[in-house]
């Protein structure tokens, strides 16, 4: 009886043992089923492995081998890549000429290609300008050769190589007319002698007068006194500024080579330049000066810092009709569309025909200009007679410190007198002797200065060749746009129909 009781009513314990013997068994048979699907997981893996790499070894087998030819390939892509590097950085990081004539003053209309044509532009026009500078400056280095001369009386002529050719040349003179006569004084006055040829091609002395008056013209005499109070000897500098193709440099090599402030520091002490003497302005000669004074320091200043304040800028301007034929002879950073005719201040029909485009408020062809080392920073004007008269009003309308504005052509025709007055007007004096560069006298060769004076009287005494290449219309807009107060206060005129 207590068997059968077992049977039909086993204990609890039973029922427990047999659940897990179940549960077991069932955990164990998916086990097996998970290591079955890893294994062949692993298996499919490693058969993917091994070909992948049985296909990269066909592939290699495959390839044909390095050459001589590809070698070549490599190497010569690597110097194009060098180059085209090397030419990046010179163009994004080399100074603009030393802040030259560049400039300084250094552009495009908003585009690398645009921005390193300028640049090859401004390195090509910079020799060009710099090299007519060096012959005015070589033909007119015996001007002034006694302090005592005065430049309103007619000198003698001086002792030269060629006596014979300078008492042949005088006595021609003495059978032309005043205009002449006095075109001779000037030549000979910076040691140039010329035959009857030469000087029959030379422009009259009243037309130079007619353009640009009979005396040299500075503005701002009125505020030396000021800089003088305002900064001790030892402070003071004086320093060129102007825009393109207005003879900077030949301004900083005359007053270098004259004009000395006592008790002040040179610029650069090795390069032999006078104490006060600058190359140029610290903010960048050829940069606005409202937009660049304070605010920027030219490349050419190396770590040197020096109180911008305490620099007297003497600004060069030039006849703007003459300007014009300057620019489209040498742009610089300047860029403006003048294909059918320049200098292209209005609009003509062949530039329209190009697609071109005025600046649609008065008719004028807008102008861009970069400054800056790089030239990126861009400015843009109405025209060119927009640029003339923003650069030297700028200049013109500051009443809050000293500066002088002298004009070109007075430079090159009365050195002495114009030198003289800018070295006083700083507290500098002049340097014993009146000369010109060193290095132009060194050459031992007049006639190279000669014909660069003759060749320079000739461009911007001839009333015709100021207006070459003008259109009626471009006089006409010239002669409505063209700031009056700043042609009357700088002696210029405009032409005569």
């Amino acid at each position: 009886p207590n068997s059968y009781y077992v049977v039909l009513y086993p204990p609890r314990s039973i029922y427990f043992h047999l659940l897990c013997c179940i549960l077991n068994t069932i955990m164990r048979s998916e086990d097996v089923e998970n290591s079955i699907d890893e294994e062949e997981r692993r298996s499919s893996r490693l058969e993917k492995r091994r070909k992948r790499r049985k296909r990269r070894s066909v592939q290699e087998q495959q390839r044909p081998p390095y050459t001589n030819g590809h070698i070549l390939f490599f190497l010569f892509s690597a110097l194009i890549f060098i180059a085209v590097m090397t030419n990046f950085a010179l163009h994004f990081y080399l100074p603009d000429h030393m802040a030259s004539e560049t400039g300084g003053d250094t552009g495009g209309a908003g585009s690398a290609a645009a921005t390193g044509g300028a640049t090859r532009s401004m390195e090509k026009a910079h020799k060009s300008e710099m090299a007519l500078e060096n012959e005015v400056m070589a033909g007119i280095r015996g001007a002034a050769a006694d302090e005592k001369h005065d430049m309103n009386r007619d000198p003698r002529p001086v002792n030269h190589e060629s006596n014979a050719d300078t008492v042949g040349a005088a006595a021609s003179a003495g059978n032309k007319d005043d205009d002449q006569k006095e075109i001779l004084r000037v030549l000979q006055q910076a040691g140039v002698t010329v035959d009857d040829a030469t000087l029959a091609t030379l422009p009259k002395w009243s037309d130079i007068t007619s353009m640009y008056g009979p005396k040299p013209i500075i503005y701002g005499l009125d505020t030396c006194a000021k800089f003088q109070l305002t900064f001790k000897p030892e402070e003071r500098f004086i320093g060129p500024a102007g825009i393109f193709n207005t003879g900077t440099n030949l301004l900083a090599e005359l007053l270098k080579a004259n004009c000395e402030i006592p008790g002040a520091a040179p610029e650069r002490p090795r390069e032999g330049r006078a104490p006060g003497m600058r190359f140029q302005v610290p903010w960048g000669k050829h940069n606005p000066v409202n937009s660049f004074r304070l605010h920027n320091v030219a490349i050419t200043e190396g770590k040197q810092r020096i109180d911008q304040t305490a620099v007297l800028p003497v600004v060069t301007t030039k006849d703007p009709y003459g300007w014009f034929g300057s620019m489209c002879r040498h742009q610089y950073a300047a860029r403006w569309p003048h294909r059918g005719h320049c200098p292209n201040l209005v609009m003509d029909d062949t530039e329209r025909k190009m697609g071109g485009k005025d600046n649609g408020i008065d008719g004028g062809v807008p102008v861009t200009v970069g400054y800056g080392p790089t030239q990126r920073n861009m400015s843009h004007y109405d025209s060119l007679a927009g640029l003339w008269n923003e650069w030297y009003g700028d200049y013109f309308d500051i009443t809050e410190y000293p500066r002088l504005v002298v004009r070109f052509e007075d430079v090159m025709i009365s050195p002495k007198e114009v030198v003289t007055q800018v070295c006083e007007c700083g507290g500098g004096i002049i340097k014993g002797e009146f000369k010109m560069v060193a290095d132009a006298a060194k050459k031992g060769k007049a006639h190279q200065g000669s014909s660069g004076l003759v060749s320079a009287l000739t461009r911007y005494g001839d009333p015709k060749k100021r207006v070459e290449g003008m259109t009626e219309d471009d006089m006409d807009y010239a002669r409505q746009h063209l700031r009056n107060d700043l042609m009357e206060a700088f002696g210029y005129r405009h032409p005569v129909r």
